[in-house]
This record gives structure tokens, C-alpha cells and sequence, in this order.
């Protein structure tokens, strides 16, 4: 038998000892279920979930250790139908390119180390197109996050990295800057812990409603996530999920609008997907058009750091959608 995917992965000794305080960047001490800063200045302690440290700094975080154990205790309780729902039902969703993406990353990350190491952040559901690259068996992965999960072998906040310096050779981060209350601190962390030359991939929503209540900040175009990425070199770029997924959770949208008990909107969404799943297979032709790139529902980048800065021109420049840009005068339709 296989191993088991959804297993946690203990961080092994080597990416323990490049563990920081996510304060002061210190070294920490101790095991991995009660750590502590060694800066007697800062003194920072640490405690775990599950055996899983948790490495916040709650004096600016908006996360916790308790906040954590709540999500834990939360997860136990989940409703079972719910679980079986998700497994039989169709699902409004359809990434159009990730697993192509993934693969291409694959390919450049093992040009760069032969046995990398990477972080990914959030994604960690069990289908996702990244987890056959995170335990490929050359490859060391840390899973973070901020809520505890069977996957989860660190939990801290991504605006305050527990790690040193230039630690790994891609961070991953797919339907995560949308809920970081400063995307643009966020990345910086990101670049912070990326060895020169490193590679990150990011996929984030365009046209899709609020979800995780409210801890939903932001939206991005495609120019809009460029420019989250801006002192990273652009080796690609596109739509992960297109019209016909917006268009779905639109309709969904709509009719949740109506309804605000648990039980009405959990029957609105199976409805939902029962009824509107098949406008996701139009993306599979329009997700390699142009004019996608306006009105889809996600869009990735991949990026190497090479430690420059792109000018808002360059920025600009990367636009690739086909709505008339009237500021500049160029007008795709004239």
C-alpha cells in the first residue's frame, strides 16, 4: 500500500534548526511542542496543537494558539453529512491549468536543486494539484498554515515567517493572499525566505464571492496579482479558473442572498451544484482566451526572485486581457 498523502510530515531536524522566533528572528530552543525564543530581550514561548508547533506572535497577529486549538476542536465536530456530500456531489470548481502549472514548476524547481525544499502555505486539501510535487520523494515540504489540519506540520501567521533567511527553493501559496490583511508584507516574507533564484507560484480569486467570513480582504486582477509580485522576474502567467467557474458561483451567490440559516444555505449550495457544475466545462476553451483573463474567477503567476523591482510601466505592460485601456489610448476594439 501507498503512503498515506494526508498524513503530516514531521519537520526534520534540518529545517528545525533553521526555525526563528517570528518577532525577533532569533534562534528557538527547546522541542518542537514548547519552543522558546533564546533572545532574553524578546523571550517569546511557544506552544502546540496537536504536536504541532504554533508559532504565532499574538501581540500583532490576528491568530493564536487558542484560536488554533478552537479550529481544531471545531474540525472534530464537523457534520459528517456535510463530508459526504462533498465526496458524491459535483463541485462548482475546475482549475483549468493547474495541473499543467504545477508540472512546469516541477520541472524548473528540480533544474534549480536536485532535492529542493518548499513551503507551501494554506491549499490543504487533499485533491489539490500541487500535492503530488509537495511529496514527491525528493522533495522536503513544510506545511503551513494558520489553523491545524491533517496535513499541517507548522502553524504561523505568513506576514510573520518563522524561518531564516533564504530557507527554501519555492513557497506556494494558492487561495491564500486573499485573506492576508496585508498581501503586500505578506510577499515581502515570502521573497525573505526564498533562496536567490527561488520560485514562488501564487493563485488567487478575481470574480468570487466572500468566503471564510471575515477573513476575505482582497481581490485581484491579473495585472492586480503582477504587481503583488513586482520584485519577482515573470516566468508565466494565467487563468487557473474562468468564466464558466465565475459564472457558476455567481448564480450560487445569488441565491445564497436569500437565505441565512446553516441548513437553507447548505442546501442552496448542493442544489447549486447539482444543477450548475456543467458551466465549468466551457472554461476548458474560453480559460485559453484573452479576453478570460478580464471576468475569470482565479488567475496564477510564477515567479523567480532576482532581486529587482519592475517600474509600474513593466507592470502595466503585462496586462493580457482584451477590455479597451482608454487612460493610455490603446483601444483593442478601434
Amino acid at each position: 500500500m501507498g503512503a498515506d498523502q494526508s498524513r503530516p510530515i514531521r519537520l526534520s531536524p534540518r529545517l528545525t534548526h533553521r526555525l526563528r522566533c517570528p518577532r525577533c528572528r532569533s534562534s528557538l530552543s527547546g522541542d518542537l511542542e514548547a519552543l522558546s525564543c533564546t533572545r532574553e530581550s524578546c523571550g517569546l514561548t511557544f506552544g502546540s496543537v496537536g504536536g504541532v508547533p504554533c508559532l504565532f506572535d499574538e501581540a500583532v497577529s490576528l491568530f493564536s494558539l487558542e484560536l488554533a486549538a478552537q479550529s481544531a476542536r471545531a474540525k472534530a465536530q464537523e457534520s459528517s453529512l456535510r463530508a459526504h456530500v462533498d465526496r458524491i456531489l459535483p463541485t462548482l470548481d475546475g482549475n483549468v491549468s493547474g495541473v499543467g502549472n504545477l508540472e512546469s514548476l516541477k520541472q524548473r524547481l528540480f533544474r534549480l536543486n536536485a532535492r529542493p525544499v518548499i513551503l507551501n502555505v494554506g491549499d490543504k486539501h487533499p485533491s489539490a494539484p500541487s500535492l503530488a510535487l509537495r511529496r514527491h520523494p525528493d522533495v522536503e515540504t513544510v506545511e503551513l498554515d494558520v489553523r491545524p489540519s491533517a496535513m499541517t506540520n507548522v502553524l504561523s501567521d505568513p506576514m510573520c515567517l518563522p524561518f531564516e533567511d533564504a530557507t527554501f527553493d519555492c513557497v506556494i501559496a494558492i487561495a491564500v493572499l486573499e485573506h492576508i490583511v496585508d498581501p503586500v508584507a505578506c510577499v515581502a516574507e515570502f521573497e525573505r525566505v526564498l533562496k536567490p533564484g527561488g520560485l514562488v507560484y501564487s493563485d488567487v480569486p478575481f470574480m468570487l464571492e466572500v468566503h471564510a467570513g471575515a477573513f476575505d480582504y482582497m481581490r485581484y486582477t491579473g495585472v492586480g496579482h503582477r504587481n503583488l509580485f513586482r520584485d519577482f522576474e515573470e516566468l508565466d502567467s494565467g487563468v487557473t479558473q474562468g468564466p464558466g467557474v465565475a459564472l457558476s458561483h455567481s448564480l450560487q451567490s445569488f441565491f445564497l442572498s436569500f437565505v441565512e440559516q446553516n441548513f437553507a444555505r447548505f442546501a442552496v449550495k448542493a442544489a447549486c451544484r447539482v444543477t450548475l457544475f456543467w458551466l465549468r466545462y466551457f472554461d476548458l476553451y474560453l480559460g485559453k482566451l484573452p479576453g478570460a483573463k478580464d471576468c475569470s474567477l482565479g488567475t496564477y503567476f510564477v515567479g523567480r526572485k532576482d532581486g529587482r523591482r519592475r517600474t509600474p510601466r513593466e507592470i502595466l505592460d503585462a496586462y493580457g486581457g482584451i477590455t479597451p485601456d482608454l487612460f493610455l489610448g490603446r483601444n483593442p476594439e478601434a
